[in-house]
């Protein structure tokens, strides 16, 4: 066995080192045999050969043509590369159809139409601003406002020229644009002159039962004891009632607060009556309201 594995080995020195090929064997001569390979051990035929009895894969893969390889137990199955016109489509590939361009290009508008309106500017409008803190029921002077301007949203709401002369019903805070709901309506196209403010505590059967609106034009009976009181004029002259504006109906609905507006002579006339006596309200249906 030594002699064998010497030659062997100086054969296979001789091969390396020589350039050219090997020489050829003479027929003469004994070719030295294999090494001895120990009859127990199995070596497996390199061949395409199979048993017959191996599972055979029925479904080769997508791209690829030809019969069907039967499969090895723990054998792998190699795929040469495909080009990508032998691929066929993944049929999970989710394709865009004329709704879907529709509907991403609807969101892109309205994503464009947020980003616009967060980023322009408010539309400005000129209202009229307070230059000084000014008290409920006070009579608006040229010097209490200046014109200015604010964001147009609630613009409607705004109050609107002219003012002056003109109550209000409310405090308005320095700075602070005027609003509709506080500035009383124009009581001097019924009431010229100079006019005073004055709260009554009436019953609501006395203000209609919330009929009565801001703007209303009114007239009172004061009534003490169950009796008329004298009512007089600022000449002197006897009257049955006041003539008077509704400004505002304040309070509850069980105790309400009638603010109305008297003309100041009237007011300082029948001061006793209006101190001491109980209203009652006189309204006349045709009668419009005064307007802001």
């Amino acid at each position: 066995m030594a002699w064998r594995h010497q030659r062997i080995h100086d054969r296979q020195y001789s091969a390396l080192m020589s350039p050219t090929e090997p020489d050829q064997p003479s027929a003469g001569s004994q070719q030295p045999g294999p090494p001895d390979v120990p009859t127990n051990v199995s070596v497996p035929a390199e061949t395409d050969a199979v048993p017959a009895n191996a599972p055979v894969s029925q479904s080769p893969r997508p791209g690829l043509t030809g019969s069907p390889r039967p499969l090895l137990p723990g054998t792998r199955t190699r795929v040469p590369n495909a080009s990508p016109a032998e691929v066929p489509p993944d049929p999970r590939r989710l394709k865009a159809g004329p709704l879907s361009r529709f509907l991403i290009a609807v969101a892109l508008l309205a994503l464009a139409g947020v980003v616009f309106a967060s980023t322009r500017e408010p539309q400005q409008v000129p209202v009229l601003i307070a230059v000084r803190d000014i008290a409920a029921y006070q009579v608006i002077t040229a010097d209490d406002v200046i014109l200015g301007t604010r964001a147009a949203e609630g613009q409607n709401d705004y109050a609107t020229l002219p003012v002056e002369g003109r109550l209000t019903l409310t405090a308005v805070t320095k700075d602070q644009p005027l609003r509709q709901g506080q500035i009383a309506p124009n009581i001097a196209s019924v009431l010229p002159g100079t006019l005073t403010v004055h709260g009554f505590a009436v019953s609501r059967a006395t203000v209609l039962n919330g009929g009565l609106r801001a703007g209303d034009p009114i007239q009172m009976l004061l009534v003490r004891d169950g009796r008329r009181l004298a009512l007089v004029d600022k000449g002197g002259a006897t009257i049955d009632r006041l003539n008077a504006v509704v400004l505002a109906v304040a309070g509850d609905n069980e105790t309400p607060t009638l603010v109305v507006a008297l003309r100041d002579g009237d007011a300082k006339a029948n001061e006793l009556a209006i101190a001491t006596g109980t209203v009652t309200v006189f309204k006349d249906p045709a009668a419009s309201r005064v307007p802001r």
